[in-house]
């Protein structure tokens, strides 16, 4: 399989390029009461202000749509991707480059050099977003003001980062996680009713889960599998 592999691998290197430009990095971070919600891949600080940076694997359009829901949160929004091999451009990664370069997204290219060390690259520079619009994602990074905060560990491939949240969501999946732990294999009703949670009746909370436990993410920290006709819940290892 060509590199990288992952999400994960791809962002490693990214993390200590952040740092040594004297910005802080979190990892994962969800500030609204919303499980709707994106998570934010990579959060940073530097001189009060906040950026963030998406990446995916492949550079399109879906990845920079994710990328301007924090236009409105963030000062600076970024998105990073695998550089081109070659010096192949296609129309489409043109398209995409002008589309970035009009919303004042930047974008950040990783690549492997000659020795296989994974190498980064400012391709187009972030604008600077509106002063202010970053109060609340620094306030989820804040220690003191968001007791839940703690500088997650290093990004490396292998490794799950701590997700930083405010979300009643992500409180609720804590609770799931622990209970599918002493229930492997128990349905997503069967957990529901045997857990407080945040949603207003246990109908929607199932049809919630049901529904992002389908998507591509799907329930953090949760993996899924069909068995007897039933979608059954476990506990997700580590890689």
């Amino acid at each position: 399989m060509s590199w990288p592999e992952t999400e994960t691998d791809l962002l490693a290197p990214v993390v200590p390029w952040l740092r040594g430009r004297g910005c802080k990095t979190y990892a994962e971070v969800q500030f609204k009461d919303d499980e709707e919600c994106p998570v934010a891949d990579i959060v940073t600080t530097k001189l009060g202000k906040a950026g963030v940076i998406e990446g995916k694997r492949t550079l399109s359009m879906k990845l920079i749509r994710q990328a301007c829901y924090w236009l409105d949160y963030a000062d600076a929004v970024s998105i990073v991707v695998p550089a081109p091999s070659g010096k192949s451009q296609t129309i489409e990664r043109r398209k995409c480059h002008k589309v970035l370069d009009r919303l004042g997204v930047g974008l950040i290219e990783v690549h492997l050099d000659g020795r296989g060390k994974p190498v980064v690259e400012m391709v187009l520079t972030p604008k600077q977003q509106q002063v202010g619009r970053s109060a609340k994602l620094l306030d989820v990074v804040d220690p003191l003001k968001n007791p839940r905060c703690m500088p997650p560990k290093d990004i490396e491939p292998g490794n799950d980062n701590r997700r930083i949240s405010t979300s009643r969501y992500q409180q609720t999946v804590d609770k799931l996680i622990a209970y599918v732990r002493t229930d492997p294999g128990c349905t997503i009703k069967a957990a529901i009713r045997a857990i407080d949670h945040h949603w207003p009746n246990t109908q929607k909370a199932i049809s919630q889960l049901t529904k992002i436990a389908a998507t591509e993410s799907g329930i953090k920290g949760i993996r899924t599998e069909i068995r007897d006709g039933l979608l059954r819940l476990y506990e997700r290892e580590a890689a």
